[in-house]
């Protein structure tokens, strides 16, 4: 029996020394153990640039949009409703999603600012006659800004098993009106 047993030990030596001299096996755990690291890592920059693309889409919808709004001396709801549409356009796959809000905000000389008129697309702009908050920088001299808002929530959980809460993008810009002391709005909520 003890010479049985010293047969086995010996091939299991010799089983684990030609397995430790082999390196395809080695290669072949260190890859296995190696690779949902990677995986992962690779995974999550994926996703990294997906939101840097996004937030670039939205970024480009609300300056489009404000740009535009800001170089007319007025403005009717139809027209500032395509405005938005074809802002959603440049946003690609996300743009039915986006919700923009287009609001003409007067600055009284005490630096108060008030909506004069809004409309929004998958939004509820504020309503008219409300005060608004505007950075300090805006509110020194009294005049007109056409404001853009445009929000995007980016759900971006790999797996419903693995929920992550979803990434909130928001752009505001501020434009004063080009062409006129005030963009007026026909038929928005005034």
């Amino acid at each position: 029996m003890t010479m049985t047993m010293e047969k086995n030990m010996r091939k299991a030596k010799r089983t684990i020394r030609r397995f430790l001299r082999e390196q395809k096996a080695l290669a072949a755990t260190e890859f296995a153990l190696a690779l949902p690291f990677l995986l992962t890592l690779y995974l999550g920059f994926a996703q990294l640039a997906r939101v840097d693309a996004y937030h670039s889409r939205v970024g480009d919808t609300a300056s489009t949009i404000n740009d535009l709004v800001a170089k007319l001396p007025q403005v009717g709801t139809a027209q500032l409703d395509a405005v938005m549409l074809a802002g959603a356009a440049i946003a690609g796959s996300i743009g039915p999603q986006i919700q923009v809000q287009v609001i003409g905000v007067s600055v009284d000389d005490q630096g108060d600012a008030t909506v004069l008129w809004s409309r929004g697309r998958n939004a509820t702009p504020p309503a008219a006659g409300l005060p608004y908050d505007l950075p300090d920088s805006l509110t020194n001299e009294a005049g007109f800004i056409v404001v853009t808002k445009s929000e995007y929530n980016y759900d971006w959980s790999p797996t419903k098993f693995a929920p992550m809460p979803p990434v909130n993008i928001k752009y505001n810009y501020y434009h004063v009106p080009r062409s006129s002391d005030i963009t007026d709005c026909v038929g928005c909520n005034t």
